[in-house]
C-alpha cells in the first residue's frame, strides 16, 4: 500500500469521530494475525513492479482506493485556497497520527466553505468546526430533503453550528487583487 498505514478511506478519509481509528486498526491486526502480509510505503508500478508480484502470488487484488477527487468546474477554483475534500480530510488524519503533512490545511480562526451536501461535505465541515474555524458554511444547490448525506450527519453539523445554505448553486469564486478568496458569486 501507498500510505504509511492500512486501512486506505477507514484509516485516511473518515475522520476520527465517526470511526475511531483503533476499531480500524485493530480489525488489521485480526488480518496480520491470520497470516496477511502487509507492505507500507509501497506504491505497485513505482517502488514495486507489478510483474514482479504476478511471479510471486497465485491470487492479487488491487484495491486501487477512492481518494481522487475532481473539481466541480468553477471559476476561480484553481486559487490556492481552494481544496478537495479529501487533501483536507487526508491531512487532518495524518496530523492525528503525527505523520509529516506537506502542506496542511490550516482552518483555524478562518471562514470556511463546503460546496455540497454529502456525507464526505459533512466530514468537511464537521471537520472544520473541531479546527477551530471562525464560520463554517455548507452550499448545496438541493434542498435539505434531497441532501445525499445521511440524516443523522446533517443534524450533527447542524447542531455543531454550521450554517446551510439550500438552493445555491456555486458560479464563480472571486480573488482579490492579493490572490485572496472575496466572496462567491452563486445562483440561487
Amino acid at each position: 500500500m501507498r500510505a504509511n498505514r492500512a486501512g486506505g478511506l477507514l484509516t485516511y478519509g473518515i475522520p476520527g469521530f465517526k470511526l475511531e481509528k483503533e476499531r480500524v486498526q485493530r480489525r488489521i491486526d485480526w488480518l496480520i494475525k491470520a497470516g496477511m502480509n502487509l507492505y507500507t510505503n509501497c506504491e505497485i508500478g513505482k517502488d514495486k513492479d507489478f510483474k514482479e508480484l504476478e511471479a510471486n502470488y497465485d491470487a492479487i487484488y488491487l484495491g486501487i482506493g477512492a481518494t481522487k477527487g475532481k473539481y466541480a468546474g468553477i471559476d476561480g477554483e484553481d486559487n490556492d485556497n481552494v481544496y478537495l475534500a479529501m487533501q483536507f480530510l487526508t491531512a487532518i488524519q495524518k496530523r492525528n497520527f503525527g505523520e509529516e503533512v506537506e502542506n496542511f490545511i490550516d482552518v483555524k480562526d478562518k471562514k470556511v466553505v463546503v460546496i455540497g451536501g454529502g456525507d464526505t461535505a459533512m466530514d468537511c465541515v464537521r471537520t472544520s468546526v473541531r479546527e477551530g474555524a471562525k464560520s463554517v458554511k455548507c452550499l448545496y444547490r438541493r434542498d435539505e430533503a434531497n441532501m445525499p448525506g445521511s440524516k443523522k450527519e446533517f443534524v450533527n453539523a447542524n447542531d455543531e453550528g454550521v450554517e446551510f445554505v439550500f438552493l445555491t448553486a456555486p458560479k464563480k469564486i472571486n480573488i482579490d487583487e492579493n490572490g485572496n478568496i472575496k466572496s462567491i458569486t452563486c445562483v440561487k
